[in-house]
């Protein structure tokens, strides 16, 4: 087919307009009208495709609510760049949300007590910008080599942006809240694009959460808290793949293909490559104390899948019969507190309620093993760990068992007592309780029904508990509270007001149920307590919550409970005989030495309450008590001059089960320490 130019050359255009015209008229009339008139249409099509974006106030970019059962819908353009939703070199784009949105943005707000507006970016450098870029910029000498053309800004328009006509003002400076040098990102956008691709791109989520205010009403919400748009500049191509508005999120992500980088409401400096979280500005966002409808936040961290090296693996548990490799350690740094979070195979994450920290809204540094880390974002709250109302009993918060320790006291939500839930085994609970004497209030009478011997079974009344003291610590499985409230009803008992609440919050966190065949009786959902005191000693605290935490993991795992009695029937005799003859020796402890359940379950409890390396030293000190010398002087002789060896050996069974099944160890059942 010959190919037509249009160079003004005479021949060629007459030709072609006599042979258009020729074939025009040999068309009959109808025809002429359906072509003129589909001419006609293409041509008002073409006009308006390229005239009415230029005049419409709508912009491409659409608004997305988490949970807000709306159709997404375009926000307004402020000017033409915000139109399209594409920025070309140091444009400014103003967009701003319809009453619709606002709406829909205030509604999310009321409903979860926090929000950011999140911005989801595609930044598309030109070739030549690329160019300009020397990949051999040693990093601490790269802000300096850089020019203000670079600076990258995102802020969030409100009522003061708006004249009292609701008109753009056009200043929106003091809005900015976010800044960086965008020229930062040129190695990641080289990193993730080939270098055969024409057009280089790198996607990323920017985050401002809105600031909190649980007390005002809803209009004033709107006009003080809901944003009426945001701005956003960028001295490269940078295109708004749209706006999300979810709940608030503070930190850095990295754990997905789209990097995520959430800012308080106060703002700040936007690094692409920080392993660093800033949290000062966080109080602004989240509840600093629980309330009767919100949580206090959470810290997230989560690690890459595939972090961890071969000199992490290799970091060993040695004893004199156990080697195995362990997982890495991270370290953080939490307004001066030193974390450690180890981790083990199968758990991706850990949240850290901000509440067990002194400083929780302050910066959180990395501190060793930052290749492992992928996020450090503070969330909101658990929203059910909220204060009791006047006719609610309070539910538990979820943490690991090395925060309960050193929680901050400031923080609880009774100045009595505080209680928990383990994350990773619901339906195991922990009381801390402020002293001793409030402690027996709750727990004693329950400890002489329970397992004191020459007690169990009965309900002592107050007279007959006067003088007499139950345990340090606690631990008690669902079913046997059970059967303590069900003789209580049974036998018309009047309960003190801490065992009254104490079965109300059980039965409201699911520890208890009522049970429908025996009215006024309840039943045991297989689930496991424990009770320590902060008036112990700290050393003690940490057996003490170990010991105790063994006893619910007893309670609730039958394959534990298996392999515990397995290995208490295959110890050496002579050493597991010494242990009962210890228990009989100690009065104070009280332990029916006829219940083989209790035995199986204290013997596990006191081998695993200390590190490996402890038990040889734990149990020959034992030996060497005089009160166990007088009652066993044989057996408390083999135990010292075997180096309670049968323990030791009973340990490294009991210690590699609990390793391989849940990734913790004698001695410490928790995955986070504070120290």
């Amino acid at each position: 087919m010959k190919t037509i130019s249009f160079k003004r050359t005479d021949g060629k255009i007459k030709r072609l307009f006599k042979d258009a015209k020729y074939r025009f008229s040999l068309l009959e009339e109808r025809q002429k009208i359906i072509g003129l008139s589909l001419t006609a249409f293409v041509f008002v099509c073409l006009i308006a495709g390229f005239c009415i974006p230029l005049f419409s106030k709508k912009s491409s970019v659409k608004l997305y609510v988490q949970n807000v059962q709306t159709s997404s819908d375009s926000m307004l353009a402020l000017e033409r760049f915000a139109r399209r939703g594409v920025l070309n070199k140091a444009e400014t784009a103003h967009f701003k949300f319809t009453d619709g949105q606002i709406a829909q943005i205030n509604e999310f707000y009321q409903q979860n007590g926090s929000a950011s507006v999140c911005l989801r970016l595609e930044i598309m450098p030109s070739k030549k910008q690329l160019e300009s870029m020397n990949e051999t910029i040693e990093e601490q000498n790269l802000q300096q080599s850089l020019s203000r053309d670079y600076d990258f800004s995102y802020g969030l328009l409100n009522t003061g942006d708006f004249n009292k006509r609701g008109k753009f003002t056009g200043k929106s400076t003091g809005r900015i809240l976010v800044k960086s040098r965008i020229a930062q990102i040129i190695p990641a956008i080289k990193k993730v694009n080939d270098s055969s691709r024409k057009n280089a791109s790198f996607t990323f989520e920017v985050a401002i959460a809105l600031k909190k205010n649980n007390e005002i009403s809803e209009k004033e919400n709107i006009a003080e808290n809901i944003p009426l748009g945001f701005c956003l500049n960028s001295p490269v191509k940078t295109r708004v793949l749209g706006v999300y508005v979810t709940g608030a999120k503070v930190g850095f992500d990295y754990s997905s293909d789209l990097n995520y980088y959430g800012f308080p409401s106060s703002g700040g400096m936007l690094d692409f490559y920080t392993q660093a979280a800033d949290f000062s500005g966080c109080y602004e966002v989240f509840p600093v104390r629980y309330t009767k409808k919100y949580a206090m936040p959470e810290i997230e961290v989560r690690y890459f899948k595939d972090s961890v090296s071969d000199d992490l693996q290799a970091e060993s548990l040695q004893t004199e019969n156990s080697s195995r490799k362990e997982y890495g350690r991270i370290h953080l740094n939490i307004g001066g507190e030193n974390i450690i979070i180890k981790r083990i195979e199968g758990l991706s994450s850990v949240k850290l309620p901000a509440a067990a920290f002194n400083k929780p809204f302050s910066r959180v540094d990395i501190t060793k093993g930052r290749e492992q880390v992928s996020c450090v974002l503070m969330i909101d709250g658990d929203a059910s760990e909220r204060i009791a109302g006047e006719d609610e009993v309070p539910s538990p918060v979820k943490t690991d068992p090395g925060l309960i320790l050193n929680w901050n006291f400031d923080c609880w939500r009774n100045s009595d007592y505080e209680f928990f839930e383990w994350d990773r085994f619901p339906g195991i609970l922990f009381f801390d309780i402020r002293t001793l004497e409030i402690q027996e209030k709750f727990f004693t009478r329950l400890a002489f029904f329970v397992e004191k011997q020459g007690y169990k079974g009965r309900i002592l009344t107050n007279e007959e508990l006067e003088g007499k003291h139950g345990y340090n610590a606690h631990d008690y499985s669902s079913e046997s509270m059970a059967r303590f409230f069900n003789k209580v009803y049974d036998i018309g008992f009047k309960l003190n007001d801490e065992e009254i609440l104490l079965k109300k919050i059980l039965l409201a966190n699911g520890f208890l149920s009522l049970d429908t065949e025996v009215p006024g009786h309840v039943k045991g959902e297989n689930k496991g307590l424990v009770s320590i005191s902060r008036e112990t000693p700290g050393w003690s605290r940490v057996r003490l919550l170990a010991h105790e935490g063994w006893h619910t993991l007893f309670f609730t795992s039958e394959e534990f409970r298996n392999f515990v009695a397995a290995t208490y029937y295959t110890m050496d005799p002579s050493s597991r005989d010494f242990l009962i003859g210890f228990f009989r020796s100690q009065k104070s402890l009280g332990y029916d030495i006829n219940d083989a359940y209790l035995m199986k379950n204290e013997f596990m409890a006191y081998v695993m309450q200390q590190p490996l390396k402890k038990v040889s030293e734990y149990f020959t000190g034992i030996a060497g008590w005089g009160s166990v010398m007088k009652a066993e002087p044989e057996l408390s002789a083999y135990i010292r001059e075997t180096n309670a060896r049968g323990f030791e050996d009973a340990a490294v069974m009991l210690d590699d089960f609990v390793h391989d099944k849940w990734g913790i160890e004698c001695g410490n059942i928790a995955l986070v320490e504070k120290r």
